[in-house]
Order: structure tokens, then sequence, then C-alpha cells
């Protein structure tokens, strides 16, 4: 009888030693999560205020002055506008892959570039389409022909986010105060 007390004793010692090793291990796992999703988004900002991405996002903000083509796709464009796209573009399809496999927080981007991101989308969204389909037509029949599929994705968190009111809502979530401005109160608007 005592044999199996003190088996079962030994059992449940064991299991509970296993569970704590779980709940150390994903608290650890987490930790780390923060640490890298800190170290990343620290590196995504610094790029993203580069004089050199600065200067590719003013010159796709400008506008872009030529056809999109799905003859050719971004490649048809002149060079004054196409490293500029495909700048922009592929930072944006980054941090959605970033967000889409839980890297980075959505808040932090959503809140701090969701304007550049929106501006970005609708302005290049046609030469984005002409691209898919370019794709579509050139692309072997079993290879990927998804383009910009995670920036996409960036604009889709950005409306489920509030959209025009992302940053605001992501504030008001924290709790973070503000300042009463007319702009901020609406009373300046018509």
């Amino acid at each position: 009888m005592m044999n199996i007390l003190v088996s079962w004793i030994s059992l449940m010692a064991s299991i509970g030693a296993v569970g704590v090793a779980i709940w150390a291990t994903r608290r650890n796992s987490r930790s780390l999560l923060k640490a890298n999703s800190l170290r990343v988004t620290t590196e995504i900002f610094q790029q993203v205020r580069s004089v050199e991405f600065r200067g590719h996002l003013t010159t796709v903000l400008a506008g872009i002055d030529e056809e999109p083509s799905e003859r050719e796709g971004i490649e048809a464009l002149s060079s004054k506008y196409r490293d500029s796209v495909y700048t922009v573009c592929y930072l944006f399809d980054y941090l959605g892959v970033l967000l889409a496999f839980g890297m980075i927080e959505k808040d932090v981007i959503v809140s701090a570039l969701g304007t550049h991101i929106m501006r970005v989308w609708y302005l290049l969204q046609p030469y984005i389409v002409a691209e898919r389909v370019y794709r579509e037509r050139v692309c072997p029949v079993d290879a990927p022909v998804g383009f910009l599929v995670y920036f996409e994705y960036l604009v889709v968190l950005v409306r489920k986010s509030g959209g025009r009111n992302a940053s605001e809502v992501i504030v008001r979530r924290l709790g973070i105060p503000h300042f009463e401005t007319p702009a901020a109160t609406g009373a300046a608007r018509t």
C-alpha cells in the first residue's frame, strides 16, 4: 500500500514538474518574441526614417504620371518611378509578412505607419493590379503569382483597426491622454 502511495506522489510531482517546465518555456518564448519584436520594430522605424526611404516615399506620394501596364507590369515604369515603387511596396509587404506571422505588434505598425500604408496603397493600386495581371500571364503554372499580398493584408488591418481613425482608436484603447484641439474634436471639419 505504501509503495502505491509513493508511486502516486512521485507521479503527481512529475506531472507538476512537467507543467511548471511547460509554463516556464512558454513564458520565456513570449519574452524572447517580445525582445525580438522590439529589435525588429526599431530597425523598421530606422528604415522608414532613412533619407533614402523618405526619398522613395516622396516620389510615390507625389504621384506617378505614367499609365499602369498589364503587358509589362511595374517593370514598364521608367526608372524615375520603378525603383521607388518597388522599394516602398516591398517594405510594406515585408511588414505585412512580419505581422502575419506574429513577429511584430500590429498596433505599433498601424498607429505609426497607417497613413503611409493607406496613401501608398490607393496611389499604387492600379499598378499593383496591373502587375498581378502581368504575373498571371508570364509565371509558370505552378509558380505563386501573388504580388504584394502581405501589403494588401496591412491595408485590411488598417481598415479593421478603424481606417481613417485607426491611430485614434488605438490611442484611446491604450488610454494615452491627448490635448483637446479643434482638429482633434472635429470642430474644424465642415
